[in-house]
């Protein structure tokens, strides 16, 4: 059974990559949540545009010389 860890960083949001842009404004996305599940990082972005509910979630595979 793989383990599941979460972990909430909505009281500190991080700016991600410049390649990373919301899909409803064009505006820059912030990290707002991570989950770590087995060997996939599942990673939620929210719109850092006032009013936009511009939203994205982004899936990465944990390289085995990084875990």
């Amino acid at each position: 059974m793989d383990t599941v860890e979460h972990q909430a960083t909505k009281s500190r949001l991080r700016q991600c990559n410049g390649d990373q842009l919301c899909p409803e404004c064009g505006a820059i996305m912030t990290e707002a949540d991570r989950l770590i599940e087995g060997p996939n990082v599942f990673v939620w972005y929210i719109c850092s545009r006032m009013g936009c509910d511009g939203q994205w979630l982004r899936k990465f595979v944990k390289e085995p010389q990084n875990v």
